[in-house]
């Protein structure tokens, strides 16, 4: 584990510096990269050595990735305002279309309903910068907004503020199963936890019609049923520790129930 650790800290240190001299660890041989540079590995396939091309290269692809994720992130509430501008506006009929959905349609190859949705996500997000929530820290996705825009106006600031703690305390970026855990922490209503509990049995009761299909057995490769078969087994594995999990619950609700009647 030390020398992975020591090979990988060589190996960024090499990327940022620029410095191409071999990192030699255990047996190498000369290689083509995909990208057609010579490289010397060793028998792991560990890469030891760097052409110039390539590291100005690698930097030339990650300066544009950052900004691309960047652009992603502050893309939802552009998007939204001006599109509710062509909308409210009727914008749409300088570019010769007779209504909006049709804007939507032909100039986009968006239904109404997905452009709908992005512009509610704008509203949300104005919503949040109207009770204090600064822009760096607004939700970064058209998703993010629909599951915060369910709450009420008021529990929104307060719901998104505890999601960004905890996605921070942990290292990444806010996921929707983020914001209805915390809704339930700081809302605790049981309209919210029976929404939450609905949505979660139809998202199961919908993975389980797609699992029943009809398989043609004999003309499947052995490759692919090798294949199928581990990813059938994960689920399997997967739900039978999640019924274990509710089983366990249930039975710890039993016996605190049946202590306090006793």
């Amino acid at each position: 584990m030390e020398k992975d650790s020591a090979l990988l800290a060589a190996v960024n240190q090499a990327i940022l510096t620029g410095n191409n001299e071999q990192l030699l660890v255990g047996n190498t041989d000369n290689q083509t990269s995909p990208l057609g540079d010579t490289v010397e590995t060793s028998a792991m396939g560990d890469i030891k050595q760097f052409s110039k091309a390539s590291v100005n290269r690698y930097k030339k692809i990650l300066a544009e990735i950052r900004s691309d994720i960047d652009l992603i992130d502050h893309a939802v509430a552009r998007l939204g305002k001006n599109l509710q501008q062509i909308r409210d506006k009727q914008l749409y009929f300088c570019g010769g279309y007779a209504t909006f959905k049709d804007f939507c349609e032909k100039e986009l190859g968006k239904s109404r309903q997905q452009v709908h949705r992005l512009i509610q996500a704008y509203d949300t997000i104005t919503t949040l910068m109207e009770a204090g929530v600064s822009e760096q820290d607004l939700p970064s996705t058209e998703r993010l907004c629909r599951e915060i825009r369910k709450l009420e106006p008021e529990q929104q600031k307060p719901v998104w503020r505890a999601v960004l703690k905890a996605t921070k305390d942990k290292g990444r970026k806010p996921m929707v199963s983020d914001v209805q855990e915390a809704a339930v922490e700081i809302i605790q209503s049981p309209s919210t936890i029976e929404r939450q509990q609905a949505e979660l049995l139809h998202g199961f009761e919908g993975a389980a019609r797609k699992l029943k299909v009809g398989l043609a057995v004999n003309i499947l490769t052995p490759a692919f049923k090798v294949k199928l078969i581990g990813v059938l087994m994960q689920i399997s594995e997967t739900v039978q520790c999640m019924i274990t999990v509710l089983k366990s619950s249930n039975k710890d609700v039993s016996e605190k129930e049946n202590e306090d009647e006793s």
